[in-house]
């Protein structure tokens, strides 16, 4: 885990998993698939499947906004919300 800077989070952009509750999403979805852990890529990949549900017209590239949105998911700290889900996964079962 990185240092802390914002709110307890790496930074601002790996916070807000915390505060839209994609944490104990991505726990859950894990627990579906019956997995006993999760890596970071595994949580970055699922994440992007969120994003497509919540923007389904929009392809991630296609325009300025979605550019933006790249960058800010690019800042995550995904080691750090690998780690989180982890531990919600053990409080859950």
């Amino acid at each position: 885990m990185q240092s802390v800077d914002y709110n307890g989070y790496a930074n601002r952009e790996t916070w807000l998993m915390s505060v839209w509750d994609v944490i104990p999403a991505l726990a859950e979805e894990a627990i579906e698939q019956n997995l006993p852990q999760v890596d970071a890529d595994w949580c970055k990949d699922e994440f992007m499947d969120m994003a497509d549900l919540l923007m389904p017209h929009k392809k991630f590239g296609d325009n300025i906004v979605t550019d933006l949105l790249t960058g800010a998911i690019d800042r995550i700290d995904w080691d750090e919300i690998e780690e989180h889900v982890n531990e919600q996964i053990i409080y859950e079962k």
